[in-house]
């Protein structure tokens, strides 16, 4: 797998993994024999280092196909693909809860995700120093979770996903539960960090102007069983701001497409 070299430009060409989501379903048996369809016939393509958002109600399976990607799931029916056939890929989760480990050191936790995805000891430093750097909580690698705000914990928890140099990165929500002062921060520093780094990164969100800073692109899902009504290109490159009448336009347009599904 080819890795990317730092830019600041959108339109940088990166080589290597790509998400390809082809008549996807889902159900589940239910107790009683019947069965729940929570994802019907998505079909999509993220191309190497796109960063596209998921905009949906609450409930209408945002989090399914997260996982279906991350092979978490089988679909029922259709395909997910992701990476080429010239390497494996690596996926992280950045989840709307950071789920540290407070009995240890932020530095702990990061080399607890390294540990597990068999990433030689000899590394750890080097990258634990680089990831929090890029997040810029180097100064608290040896503090404890309890110790840091809910944004430092979600950063934290970035540079965990991150740090194990993941190919495609799946984001559940991951400031939903911040106050916007702090999401609004955090937002910017995705930017950043994504345009530095460049991964393929898919982001779950039901907040349409969070979608519309963010993202290339925005697939808007309908109520359950999910379908893809809208795939929303975002054409204003970065950077960007949240108030942007431009930006505010695209949030506007997809609110009004959910709206309709709804």
């Amino acid at each position: 797998m080819s890795k990317s070299t730092d830019t600041n430009s959108d339109s940088r060409q990166v080589q290597g993994t790509a998400i390809t989501v082809e008549n996807a379903s889902k159900s589940y048996r239910q107790a009683d024999g019947s069965h729940l369809e929570v994802l019907r016939e998505l079909s999509f393509e993220a191309e190497p280092g796109d960063f596209v958002s998921i905009l949906g109600p609450s409930g209408c399976g945002k989090s399914t196909l997260l996982n279906l990607i991350a092979d978490l799931e089988e679909p029922t029916s259709g395909s997910v693909t992701v990476g080429t056939d010239d390497g494996e890929t690596t996926v992280g989760f950045v989840f709307q809860e950071p789920r540290l480990l407070d009995w240890r050191t932020v530095r702990y936790n990061i080399e607890f995700g390294l540990k597990g995805m068999g990433i030689p000891e000899s590394e750890w430093d080097e990258r634990v120093d680089r990831y929090l750097e890029l997040v810029n909580l180097s100064e608290f690698a040896d503090e404890y979770p309890q110790s840091l705000s809910g944004g430092m914990k979600q950063r934290v928890a970035l540079a965990r996903a991150m740090a194990i140099e993941s190919d495609v990165i799946l984001m559940d929500e991951p400031f939903g539960a911040l106050d916007e002062i702090t999401a609004r921060e955090l937002r910017q520093d995705l930017v950043d960090i994504w345009q530095q780094e460049r991964k393929t990164i898919v982001f779950v969100t039901h907040n349409a102007l969070e979608a519309a800073f963010l993202s290339q692109r925005v697939l808007v899902l309908s109520q359950r069983p999910a379908r893809i009504v809208e795939n929303r290109a975002v054409e204003k490159p970065h950077p960007r701001d949240l108030d942007d009448p431009d930006i505010v336009e695209v949030s506007e347009e997809c609110v009004d497409v959910l709206q309709e599904y709804i």
